[in-house]
């Protein structure tokens, strides 16, 4: 069976999908993901962890006579649905799109003898239906971890919306239960120099000069959110301007048609389009600069709020280095901001945010000035380079002391 595997073209910077060989082996591919990086993530699975067995005991607790189905999306290796099994669930099924890893959890599932109770299934959870895959159940627990960074790049709004409608109970349990997204305006010039190319002028070390070209699109908000550690950075390499604000709420217990704009689309029956936006207001407590705005997510594992899972910087949670949990699958972002805004100890600042299935994105103003503009496209005929170069490249190009060494060098 062929496959295809996504590459980025680096002369380009487009995504493009290349057909693979029959005989390829994708079990490579898996090692060069990050499943490793979450198998090894020991907060994330303890939390998991905790917060199955307490949705799977509660269930049984009030429904002593019914058993426990779970559906568990994207299972990936299959560990979270061990766990279900391991509390007490009578049947999980567990459904992975990547072929690869489908067969490598059912390998799992086999190895810790739960393939009885543990159905593994070679399908995304929208295509799925309850006749066809779930033995003509719907499920009581939910358990589901299809988050990145930003929260829902993975598709995570619209498979719940699915799962309500066709897979799980009305009274059904979702682990997780809810999560918030957090923002933190923040000056940073380092920052600011991952995100937009900036020309180089003669100085007394070097006679020479670098012009950014008309043609370039030099708008850093057109860029996707950073992915980055941003703690490595604190507190040298950024300042805070604002206290940290609840910026989205997601209760994944509840209908997704409640919570957000879910609409049909003109002449697709079967196709949705969700979209939701918050006007926020925070007052700056620093002086300074907004170069970006600092984002993260919290994750609510339990309907009570017990038990969370947080990715906030280490500002936040009072955390010292030895104590936090590293890992590469999940970390903060920033959201470049169209302009630099000047900011004053004091003063209101308005932050409109905005959400479609797959993205968030941020705009930000001073309340006397308020914007609701949302990022344009790429004008057409402009070359922008956001797309092709990423962030540590473009820090690169802007680092004046290391043009200076090669010029010098290469002048020499």
């Amino acid at each position: 069976m062929s496959n295809f595997v996504g590459r980025i073209n680096q002369q380009t910077g487009q995504l493009e999908w290349i057909k693979q060989q029959d005989d390829h082996d994708y079990y490579v591919e898996i090692s060069r993901s990050l499943y490793g990086d979450m198998l090894h993530d020991k907060d994330r699975n303890i939390k998991y962890d905790q917060a199955i067995r307490k949705a799977i005991n509660n269930f049984l607790i009030a429904n002593p006579a019914a058993p426990c189905n779970v559906l568990d999306i994207g299972t990936g290796t299959g560990l979270l649905a061990l766990m279900a099994a391991r509390a007490g669930a009578k049947k999980i099924y567990a459904c992975e799109t990547f072929q690869p890893m489908a067969q490598l959890a059912q390998k799992i599932v086999a190895e810790n003898c739960y393939q009885d109770r543990i159905k593994v299934i070679h399908k995304r959870s929208t295509l799925m239906t309850p006749d066809h895959d779930m033995d003509g159940y719907k499920a009581d627990v939910v358990v589901m971890e299809i988050f990145d960074t930003e929260l829902i790049g993975e598709g995570v709004l619209g498979t719940m919306l699915h799962a309500q409608q066709s897979l799980i109970k009305p009274n059904y349990t979702c682990v997780p239960a809810a999560a918030k997204v957090y923002v933190q305006v923040c000056q940073s010039n380092f920052l600011q120099s991952c995100c937009k190319l900036n020309p180089t002028k003669k100085t007394e070390f070097s006679d020479w000069k670098l012009a950014v070209p008309e043609n370039f699109d030099n708008d850093s908000h057109l860029s996707p959110a950073f992915c980055m550690h941003v703690d490595q950075l604190y507190p040298k390499d950024i300042k805070l301007l604002t206290p940290p604000i609840e910026a989205l709420a997601f209760d994944f217990c509840s209908p997704v048609k409640s919570q957000m704009s879910v609409n049909k689309v003109d002449g697709k029956d079967n196709e949705l389009t969700i979209s939701g936006h918050r006007t926020l207001n925070v007052t700056a407590t620093e002086n300074g600069i907004c170069h970006g705005l600092l984002f993260w997510w919290v994750l609510k594992m339990d309907c009570e709020g017990d038990i969370e899972l947080s990715m906030a910087p280490k500002w936040i949670e009072g955390k010292s280095d030895h104590n936090i949990q590293w890992r590469d699958h999940w970390m903060q972002a920033i959201y470049f901001c169209p302009q630099s805004i000047p900011v004053s100890k004091g003063e209101p600042l308005s932050i409109n945010v905005s959400h479609d299935e797959y993205n968030i994105w941020f705009n930000i103003a001073s309340t006397s000035s308020v914007s609701t503009d949302t990022p344009r496209p790429i004008s057409v005929g402009r070359y922008s380079y956001q797309g092709c170069w990423d962030k540590m490249r473009l820090s690169g190009l802007n680092n004046v002391e290391k043009q200076k060494q090669y010029y010098n060098a290469i002048k020499e």
